[in-house]
């Protein structure tokens, strides 16, 4: 899944873990287009996956259209940063809505994994 998200133009900006209290923690991969020049706090759309850290196994995907980063810097590689991020919801015609919603986003330097590359590497031979 990230080396087709990757094919698509996208790139990995973060890889951190969420712990679970019922299985082992999920490895995140946060992915966006390239910022623009002049808006590096926009990452827009942002993808994230999360696979098992133990079975490799993908069990959790978020699509936003757009985060952005009222602060933001680098750790151990990764992009941490607070802001908000903002998503698009959807349901069926002609019973369902549209809404737009906005919510606290935070990636937290406690939350990077170290030697992401290696993760990396093993997410992308699953």
């Amino acid at each position: 899944a990230i080396s087709t998200a990757q094919k698509a133009g996208l790139q990995v900006i973060t890889m951190r873990q969420s712990s679970r209290w019922d299985k082992s923690p999920l490895y995140i991969a946060s992915m966006t287009l390239p910022a623009k020049s002049g808006s590096e706090g926009v990452l827009a759309p942002l993808l994230e996956l999360g696979w098992d850290s133990k079975t490799g196994e993908l069990e959790d995907c978020v699509r936003a259209r757009a985060v952005l980063l009222a602060e933001r810097a680098t750790y151990e590689g990764s992009l941490i940063g607070e802001g908000s991020l903002s998503y698009f919801c959807r349901a069926s015609l002609p019973y369902g809505k549209w809404c737009s919603l906005s919510v606290p986003f935070e990636i937290s330097s406690d939350d990077v994994l170290p030697n992401h590359r290696f993760v990396m590497a093993g997410a992308m031979s699953n």
